[in-house]
């Protein structure tokens, strides 16, 4: 996926950058009909009748706004930022990698999206547990 700037917008880094799709992503975009520049674009309406243009960001959101209403949860399209910035960092992708794929320059900002949920935390806790090196002797942490 290509995340380039156009007239009148530009990604967050104000450069372009390559995000890489997983292959079940991959293979569902490139089974879908090809007709027009965009891959995915908004559906004609009375006022836009002629087909294939461009999502606007604000179409978007109303769009998102009805699924979730229709599933009963609430958010907003950064949502999904703060989720994948957290579920990639939790997952064990580098920060530097992560930061590439969503623009953050600055490692702060990024961290600013992260989010450890008390399921991610908690499991983290009994995998450190469970290693055996937190055992205390003599107000020492020691290999058992």
């Amino acid at each position: 996926l290509h995340v380039r700037p156009k007239p009148g917008w530009k990604p967050k880094s104000g450069e372009q950058r390559a995000v890489p799709l997983s292959l079940k992503l991959y293979a569902l975009l490139n089974s879908l009909p090809r007709q027009f520049r965009w891959v995915v674009t908004m559906p004609a309406s009375s006022k836009y009748p002629k087909p294939g243009r461009q999502w606007t960001e604000r179409r978007l959101l109303i769009a998102l706004k009805k699924v979730l209403n229709a599933v009963g949860l609430s958010g907003v399209l950064h949502t999904f930022r703060h989720s994948f910035i957290s579920r990639a960092l939790l997952s064990g992708i580098p920060l530097s990698v992560v930061q590439e794929w969503v623009g953050h320059l600055d490692p702060t900002i990024t961290r600013l999206y992260t989010h450890v949920h008390c399921e991610a935390s908690q499991a983290a806790m009994a995998r450190l547990s469970s290693s055996g090196i937190t055992t205390q002797s003599e107000g020492r942490f020691t290999d058992p």
